[in-house]
């Protein structure tokens, strides 16, 4: 979590009061009681068939998005060799996009699998007390996104925030698919 995310979270959390035990007795007692028509309880239709149909889904989704456990360790510990490397800074938004796009659709063309982009952590805010008005590190912000759209993310298997030694917040190490 960013500094602001911790001043934001206060300030939506200063009057919440946790409920009272007997609160949560009537709460618990509401939800137990029975409907007042008397009637029986609908319940929904089953939907086993719906249930089968996700889970397989999710299953394929799974198996096409996975790493295996190991590589996924070396990766988050920064331990697979970076082959190219993409440095960000002075870059506008849409410029910083076509860049990135551009390069890791070179390197997934060549077979490369490890890539470094460099963002940078962008600026903190120039006037604390108006820190919500300030938009910095709007590329650190976007590049998760970006890896989540067409047509990087047919390319992109993993994403993750580099070590301190590669960059650490202002740096994300990119693993690419197998180009088949």
């Amino acid at each position: 979590m960013h500094e602001n995310d911790d001043d934001l979270w206060s300030m939506f959390t200063s009057d919440v009061k946790p409920l009272s035990a007997k609160e949560v007795e009537e709460k618990k007692a509401k939800e137990e009681t029975p409907p007042k028509d008397g009637g029986a309880e609908i319940l929904p239709e089953p939907q086993d068939v719906v249930i089968v149909e996700k889970k397989a889904a999710l299953k394929k989704k799974r198996t096409s998005n996975q790493m295996d456990k190991n590589t996924q360790q070396k990766l988050v510990q920064g331990k697979i060799k970076i082959e190219r490397q993409i440095d960000l800074h002075g870059l506008n938004r849409d410029e910083a996009q076509d860049a990135l796009t551009q390069f890791i659709s070179n390197a997934f063309q060549q077979n490369i699998r490890m890539l470094l982009v460099i963002t940078g952590k962008g600026a903190t805010s120039i006037n604390p007390e108006h820190w919500m008005e300030d938009k910095r590190g709007i590329l650190k912000e976007k590049l998760p996104q970006w890896l989540s759209l067409a047509p990087l993310n047919e390319m992109v298997l993993q994403h993750h925030q580099a070590r301190p030694r590669h960059g650490g917040a202002g740096a994300f190490y990119v693993y690419l698919r197998k180009n088949k």
